[in-house]
């Protein structure tokens, strides 16, 4: 399989409501009137590469002093259509204005200079620093000797571009984001913004035998009413989550490690249970069922999110005994979790509980995956590393036993986020380095349900919006105000002004079809 040539341009379903952009030539010119248009680059490189991206942006037309350019990251990306990207946080950015305003996030710097008509700005990031040239003079930092760079925070970093003062002017500038457009050449090892280039690791990289079909896939089936085997699987699964789309039926969970007898009601608080007659075994190319109505009753619809336990996929699952004080439980991810999802084994109710990694929540907050209340500021975790996560006592309690599913980011795999709604029917615009096939949403700070889309029961962007709730025992339904999902090649777009997932404050998780380096989107 070779990789994609996509080059990263100006991103067409992310531009922001101010003023008017015009996107031409490839959608690498960008054509700005008014106060605060804005729009972002289609492509993000990682923050942290220890070899580096560069990118060049030339400076067609400054418009009155008001073309802006430079960098977000993947947060303020995903707030561009709502807000702006300039003298905001997660932002760093150049104006032109006057004697020149470099916006180093909130922070107003004048002692950069400006730039003029004509003049080539070149950008470097290596390490989650940002160095800034101009016509190949240092501006920014010294990329050569790696000094004065300045530190920039998030995942992935994102050109971008705003015109951030009002007037009649007309603001222009051309992307360069690779070698063939370049007016300059970057020290050795510097990339290019373009998906050939994009970091992949390689047990999921399709083009080394791998790929994401190896250790997550969804599926869907019609149940008989008789033992029946799955064989779709390309890997032998470790966690099965089974939901009955036509009944109002309680979502089965088994897992490898808890073992075959051992079934969840995910949606309930209740424990683990001795049960033999739902999921029988786990086989080398999917699983066995049974003829209960959970996972096969005859002629009604079932979905099956499967994934396989690896390190390298970014996925583990552990059993705890609660000790009611510090408990350092081991895991084997290799790094520190994103997401771990704490669920009772054994004991008295106790609604299941997420420790999400993101800006708005982290150790001084969780959220109960059982119900479908706000995050709860009430601390569910001390401390996570590279090899152990420390609950507090709300989830170490002394006479129960509990599993824990450890999720982290695996580059063009999987990706743990958040973002902010806005209400709207031109939704956010979210990256994730690869084409989705299974996200989850839960807005953190609303009383909303937890929603599940996916590619296996919406198989092309036809503007549909069927859901599916992990917190209750509903069967699949539309969202009463609908809000399609576009699955794209590098992330996912909200279509519509549903509350679940497009209004406050959303926690996402998402895995991956086919990443962006070897990607198309979806019809």
């Amino acid at each position: 399989m070779s990789a994609s040539g996509n080059l990263c341009v100006w991103n067409h379903v992310n531009i922001g409501s101010g003023g008017t952009t015009t996107l031409t030539e490839g959608n690498l010119k960008c054509t700005m009137t008014g106060a605060d248009p804005r729009t972002t680059g289609t492509l993000g490189g990682t923050c942290a590469d220890t070899n580096g991206w560069y990118f060049e942006i030339e400076a067609t037309n400054i418009g009155d002093g008001a073309l802006t350019v430079g960098i977000v990251n993947d947060i303020r990306n995903g707030l561009c259509l709502g807000e702006q990207i300039h003298q905001r946080s997660n932002s760093y950015m150049w104006r032109s204005y006057s004697s020149g305003q470099f916006f180093n996030e909130t922070t107003n710097v004048t002692s950069y200079g400006s730039f003029a008509n004509g003049d080539i700005l070149s950008f470097y990031i290596k390490s989650d620093k940002l160095y800034v040239y101009k016509n190949n003079s240092a501006v920014v930092g010294n990329v050569s000797t790696g000094t004065s760079g300045l530190s920039i925070g998030g995942t992935f970093f994102f050109p971008a571009v705003s015109r951030t003062v009002g007037g009649g002017g007309t603001s222009i500038c051309v992307l360069k984001p690779n070698s063939d457009s370049w007016s300059y050449t970057p020290p050795s090892g510097f990339k290019g913004l373009t998906a050939k280039d994009l970091l992949l690791a390689e047990k999921v990289d399709p083009s080394e035998g791998n790929g994401s079909n190896k250790y997550h896939d969804t599926i869907i089936y019609t149940g008989t009413g008789s033992t029946r085997s799955i064989t779709s699987l390309n890997f032998q699964p470790d966690w099965v989550l089974i939901k009955n789309r036509d009944q109002t039926d309680g979502w089965l969970n088994q897992n490898s490690v808890s073992g075959v007898g051992k079934t969840h009601e995910w949606n309930d608080d209740g424990p683990y249970e001795d049960e033999t007659d739902c999921i029988t075994s786990f086989n080398s190319d999917g699983f066995t069922l049974s003829d209960d109505h959970k996972v096969n009753a005859s002629t009604e619809k079932y979905v099956a999110y499967c994934w396989k336990k690896s390190a390298d996929a970014g996925f583990d699952i552990v059993e705890y005994s609660g000790n009611g004080s510090t408990n350092n439980v081991s895991h084997s991810l290799g790094a520190e979790p994103d997401c771990i999802m704490m669920h009772l084994k054994s004991g008295s109710d106790w609604d299941s509980t997420m420790y999400f990694n993101s800006p708005s929540m982290g150790t001084g907050e969780g959220v109960f995956m059982t119900l479908n209340n706000a995050g709860q500021t009430t601390t569910y975790m001390t401390s996570v590393s590279s090899s152990t996560f420390t609950p507090t006592s709300s989830a170490n309690t002394s006479t129960k036993t509990y599993v824990a599913y450890l999720f982290r980011s695996i580059p063009g795999f999987s990706h743990f986020g958040e973002f902010e709604g806005n209400g709207d029917a031109n939704g956010p615009f979210i990256y994730t380095g690869f084409r989705p096939k299974f996200v989850f949403f839960k807005a953190i700070d609303a009383t909303e349900n937890w929603q599940i889309r996916d590619t296996a029961r919406q198989t092309y962007n036809d503007g549909t919006a069927d859901r599916i709730y992990w917190n209750t025992n509903a069967a699949e339904g539309t969202a009463s105000t609908a809000s399609p999902i576009d699955f794209l090649a590098n992330g996912f777009k909200i279509r519509g002004s549903n509350t679940e997932i497009n209004s406050n404050t959303i926690i996402y998780g998402a895995w991956g079809d086919v990443p962006y380096k070897y990607n198309n989107t979806r019809a």
